[in-house]
């Protein structure tokens, strides 16, 4: 399931490149939330399953997916290499 994690802008770098390891999208939503700030409309659940289309989570210790996977409607790429998922029971249909 999705959890509510902290925005802290100091720990990025000026570029925006440790953002960019994660999402090509998060640079992006990065900006939104900087001039925006935190709005209802855009810091929601069903904002942001929609908006990301790329996650890279490589070398995670991730191990399993849960079904909150599958409210990521337009998740297109999503690289799991190097983690320790032995099956991949929740999948969205678009992915490459």
């Amino acid at each position: 399931m999705l959890e509510r994690a902290e925005y802290d802008d100091d720990k990025l770098d000026s570029g925006g490149n440790a953002l960019a390891n994660y999402s090509d999208e998060a640079i992006e939503l990065s900006l939104i939330i900087k001039k925006l700030g935190f709005q209802k409309d855009v810091c929601n659940k069903e904002y942001l399953t929609r908006f990301f289309k790329t996650f890279y989570l490589k070398s995670a210790g991730i191990e399993k997916l849960d079904e909150g996977l599958l409210m990521f409607k337009n998740l297109q790429v999503l690289n799991l290499s190097d983690n320790k998922i032995t099956a991949l029971d929740y999948i969205s249909p678009n992915l490459e």
